[in-house]
C-alpha cells in the first residue's frame, strides 16, 4: 500500500493522475543526410510537425505539463527509489512508467537524477527510459545530453536508445548518432535497422551512404540491407545493387535470395528472369524456391507455367516441390486470407 501511495503522489506531482556525400578517409562512418520531410511520415510532414501534433493532443487530453517544485521532485524521487527497491515485478513496471512520465515532462531533471543518484542494477533500463522519452520530445537535446555523458557505458546505452527512436522518423540522424559509438555488435545492429528504414523512403541515398562505409564486412551487411528493403519498391534497382556492390560470396547469395522473395510480390515475372541468370545452381535453386512460394499464392497458373518451362535439373525439381507445397497451402487456407510472404 505504501508503494501505491508513493506512486499516486508522484503522478500527482507530474499532473498525470488521470493517466496511470562524405566517404570517410580515417575509418569513420560517413555522414548521412536525410532528405526533406523525414522518413515514415505523411507527405509534407516533418518530425517537428509530429512532435507538435503530439503536444497538442496531450493538451486536448488534459495532460498538464507543470514545472515541478523542489518539494514535488523530492516526493517523486522518493517514490522512484521505493519502487526500485521492490522485488515485485509490477513495481518494476510502475518504476519504468513513472520514470518515463517524468522524462516526458522534464527530461533534463530525470536524466540528472539517473546519472547522479540511481546506482542500482537496472541502471541501463533507467537510462533507456529517459533517453527514449527525451528523444521523442527533443531529439537534438537528447542527443547532446547523451554524447556528453562521461561514463562510457551510460553513453553507449543512451545513444543507442535515442538513435533507435530517431530511426523511425529521421534514419539519417540515427546513422549519424551511431557514428559516435565505438564498433560493437549493438552499434552494427542499429546501423542495420536505421539504414533499412532509410532505404524504405530514400533507397538511392541509403545505398550511396552504405557503399561509403569503410569497413568491408559492415559495408556488405548494410548494402545488403538496403538492397532487400529496396526490392519492395524497385526490384531491378535492388538486383543491380546486389550484383554490382556486393562481391561474390555467401553474403551476396543471401541477399539475392531475399531480394527475389520481395521482388516476387510486385513483379514475379521480372524476378524469375533474374533468377534464370544466376550462375550458381545452389543459389539459383534457393531463389527459385522462394520465388515460386510467393508467386503460386498470387498467380498459381503463371507460377506453374514458369516452373514447367525450366530445363530438367535440380532447380526445376526444387521449384516443382515448392509449387506443390504452395498450392496445397493455398487450397487449404481460409477464404479471404493472403498467402505467406
Amino acid at each position: 500500500m505504501r508503494t501505491r501511495a508513493a506512486l499516486g503522489w508522484a503522478l500527482l506531482c507530474l499532473g498525470l493522475c488521470a493517466y496511470c556525400d562524405t566517404t570517410s578517409l580515417d575509418g569513420r562512418l560517413p555522414a548521412a543526410v536525410q532528405q526533406p520531410g523525414g522518413a515514415n511520415l505523411p507527405a509534407g510532414q516533418t518530425p517537428r510537425d509530429l512532435r507538435q501534433r503530439r503536444t497538442r493532443a496531450s493538451a486536448r487530453a488534459g495532460i498538464a505539463q507543470p514545472v515541478a517544485a523542489p518539494s514535488q521532485q523530492e516526493g517523486l524521487t522518493a517514490a522512484l527509489e521505493r519502487l526500485d527497491r521492490s522485488a515485485n515485478r509490477r513495481d518494476r513496471e510502475r518504476f519504468c512508467v513513472l520514470l518515463r512520465r517524468w522524462a516526458d515532462l522534464h527530461p533534463a531533471d530525470a536524466a540528472a537524477w539517473v546519472a547522479r543518484e540511481f546506482k542500482s542494477a537496472p541502471r541501463r533500463d533507467a537510462i533507456e527510459q529517459v533517453a527514449v522519452a527525451w528523444a521523442d520530445r527533443d531529439l537534438a537535446g537528447a542527443a547532446a545530453w547523451a554524447t556528453r555523458l562521461q561514463n562510457g557505458t551510460d553513453r553507449q546505452v543512451a545513444v543507442l536508445a535515442i538513435a533507435y527512436e530517431a530511426a523511425r522518423t529521421d534514419p539519417a540522424a540515427a546513422l549519424n548518432l551511431a557514428a559516435e559509438l565505438a564498433p560493437s555488435p549493438e552499434r552494427n545492429a542499429l546501423l542495420d535497422d536505421a539504414v533499412s528504414q532509410w532505404a524504405s523512403a530514400s533507397p538511392a541515398a541509403a545505398a550511396a551512404w552504405a557503399q561509403a562505409v569503410p569497413e568491408p564486412g559492415l559495408r556488405q551487411r548494410l548494402v545488403g540491407s538496403v538492397a532487400i528493403a529496396w526490392a519492395m519498391q524497385d526490384g531491378d534497382a535492388a538486383a543491380m545493387l546486389a550484383a554490382q556492390a556486393l562481391p561474390r560470396g555467401s553474403e551476396q547469395d543471401r541477399v539475392a535470395v531475399e531480394v527475389v522473395r520481395r521482388w516476387a510480390l510486385a513483379s514475379p515475372q521480372s524476378a524469375a528472369s533474374w533468377v534464370e541468370e544466376f550462375p550458381d545452381a545452389e543459389v539459383q535453386a534457393a531463389a527459385a524456391r522462394g520465388l515460386v512460394r510467393v508467386w503460386a499464392f498470387e498467380d498459381p497458373t503463371g507460377a506453374e507455367g514458369w516452373v514447367r518451362g525450366l530445363p530438367q535439373g535440380p532447380v526445376r525439381d526444387v521449384s516443382l516441390r515448392s509449387l506443390a507445397n504452395a498450392l496445397a497451402l493455398r487450397n487449404g487456407k481460409p477464404l479471404g486470407t493472403s498467402g505467406p510472404r
